[in-house]
C-alpha cells in the first residue's frame, strides 16, 4: 500500500451523516488546511422527488423544496459550492415537472446571504416550559378540539384563586391558560 495515496485520499475526505467533508491545502496563506463542506449524495440516489402533478397539498411543494434548499445552504462551505448544488437541484426538480417561475420564487427565499440565519437560528422565540412557568406562573389546560369547544371555553373559570388560597399556595400557579389540540383521528378510535 502506498502511504502517499492513503494520506492523500483516505484521510482528507469523509462522508459523515449528511455532509461531505474534506481538507484542502490552504494556498492563500500557505499554512495548514481548509475545511470544505458540501451536501453528501449517495451514488445510487435516484432523485425521485415528488412530481409537481401529484395530488399533494399545494403548500407541500414549497415546503419540501425550501427545506432541501436550507439543507444545501447549511451544508455548503462556500458560495460557489452553494450555487453549484442549488443549480443541480434546480435542474433535477425541473425535470420532475416543476414550473420554473414557481421554483424561482421559492429559490429566492434561501439565498447565501441568509446562511448565517439558517446555521445559527435565533433562540429568542424558543422558551422552555420552565421559562414559561417562571414568567407567567401559570399552568396550561389542553383540551381536544371538538364542536363543544367554544361553549366549554366560556364555562371554564381559569382563575385559580380558590387553589391559591390554600396552604399549598407556593406550588399552585396563579392562573391557567387554555390550549386546544387536534381531535383524534377517526382511525385511532374505530376498531378494525
Amino acid at each position: 500500500m502506498d502511504p502517499m495515496i492513503v494520506d492523500a485520499v483516505d484521510h482528507t475526505q469523509v462522508n459523515y451523516l449528511d455532509p461531505d467533508m474534506s481538507l484542502k491545502a490552504d494556498i492563500v496563506t500557505g499554512n495548514g488546511f481548509k475545511s470544505i463542506f458540501s451536501p453528501f449524495r449517495k451514488p445510487g440516489n435516484a432523485y425521485a422527488y415528488i412530481p409537481f402533478n401529484s395530488f399533494h397539498a399545494r403548500h407541500t411543494f414549497r415546503g419540501w423544496i425550501l427545506a432541501e434548499l436550507l439543507r444545501l445552504l447549511t451544508h455548503s462551505s462556500s458560495p460557489e459550492t452553494w450555487r453549484e448544488e442549488g443549480l443541480n437541484f434546480y435542474y433535477l426538480i425541473c425535470s420532475r415537472g416543476y414550473p420554473r417561475q414557481f421554483l424561482r420564487a421559492v429559490f429566492k427565499e434561501a439565498l447565501w446571504e441568509r446562511r448565517s440565519q439558517a446555521v445559527y437560528p435565533s433562540q429568542d422565540h424558543i422558551r422552555t416550559g420552565e421559562d414559561f412557568f417562571k414568567t407567567y406562573r401559570a399552568c396550561i389546560l389542553i383540551l381536544r378540539n371538538a364542536p363543544e369547544w367554544p361553549l366549554l371555553k366560556e364555562l371554564l373559570d381559569l382563575n385559580l384563586q380558590d387553589l391559591v388560597d390554600t396552604t399549598y399556595a407556593d406550588i399552585i400557579p396563579r392562573r391557567a391558560f387554555l390550549a386546544q389540540c387536534n381531535a383524534p383521528r377517526l382511525g385511532s378510535i374505530l376498531k378494525r
